[in-house]
């Protein structure tokens, strides 16, 4: 379960440059590596944004030494102009069909937790906090596999379409 000392740091276009300084001071995993390579385009279609978990560890013989470790992150793609050409451009990101995209026009892209933080609830939590605290009153949709067409139904997501790999969250 979610607790304490865990924290959610969200970043966008204009928090790139403080993004990059931030993962140069935190414990990246193997795992979660994929977050160093990561960029905000600056689209009039489309924005961008970075959920990243860290759990505070202390270090040190004393355990003074406050240390963040990232245990998940979640990217999230907004589109926020509508034609087209930004409809095809944004699928080519997203690989989310036109007729969900519509819709449902913000898409969880990738998310993960850690292998040692699995099936403990964090995920869960994560997911609900991002959903219900940063994307309220968006339409939000993704593309599951594997494990995750089973997490994200525990979310609340639903299959879109019959199909059998992308979801989207009801409203309310």
């Amino acid at each position: 379960m979610y607790s304490d000392d865990l924290i959610i740091e969200k970043f966008s276009l204009s928090d790139e440059a403080l993004f990059q300084e931030r993962l140069k001071k935190i414990n990246i995993p193997p795992d979660c590596d994929f977050l160093s390579k990561q960029t905000f385009p600056n689209s009039k279609y489309y924005s961008k944004r970075i959920f990243i978990l860290l759990k505070n560890k202390k270090q040190g013989l004393l355990r003074k030494k406050a240390v963040q470790k990232v245990i998940g992150y979640c990217i999230v793609y907004k589109l926020e102009n509508f034609n087209d050409n930004s409809v095809m451009n944004f699928r080519k990101i997203t690989q989310i069909p036109a007729d969900i995209i519509n819709n449902y026009s913000t898409v969880i892209a990738d998310f993960l937790i850690t292998g040692t933080y699995k099936r403990k609830g964090i995920g869960k939590d994560f997911a609900l906090k991002i959903i219900y605290n940063y994307l309220k009153d968006e339409k939000i949709s993704l593309k599951a596999d594997g494990e995750g067409l089973k997490f994200w139904d525990k979310v609340g997501f639903c299959f879109a379409n019959n199909s059998d790999e992308f979801m989207y969250l009801p409203q309310d």
